[in-house]
């Protein structure tokens, strides 16, 4: 849907949940337990999915501002390939698995 309407997705305007929403908090929760054996990874982790959320629902809320602080979100859904630039929160897995595609021209 986000590819279709210049990357502003209405499900985020019209819901708060939605099945990613729920899968990240199942996958949050799921970790809580970790916190007894490896807490700095469970908190991490946890951190980690919190900040995803919110700024991949606000990246398809507020367009402008995302295409120019995370461009390589808008990339993904906007570019010619969508096995591309798959990272929201940052892009460092994409450079180290090679999957970074830059084309926006942030200027």
């Amino acid at each position: 849907m986000a590819r279709t309407n210049e990357n502003r997705d209405s499900d985020y305007t019209k819901k708060i949940f939605h099945n990613e929403t729920w899968l990240t908090l199942v996958g949050i929760v799921l970790h809580i337990p970790l916190f007894w054996y490896v807490p700095t990874f469970a908190a991490t982790t946890i951190i980690y999915a919190a900040i995803y959320m919110v700024l991949h629902r606000k990246s398809h809320e507020h367009i402008e501002l995302f295409k120019r602080w995370m461009p390589w979100h808008y990339e993904h859904h906007m570019g010619v390939n969508q096995n591309a630039n798959w990272c929201v929160v940052c892009p460092l897995m994409d450079h180290v698995m090679n999957t970074r595609v830059k084309w926006l021209d942030k200027n």
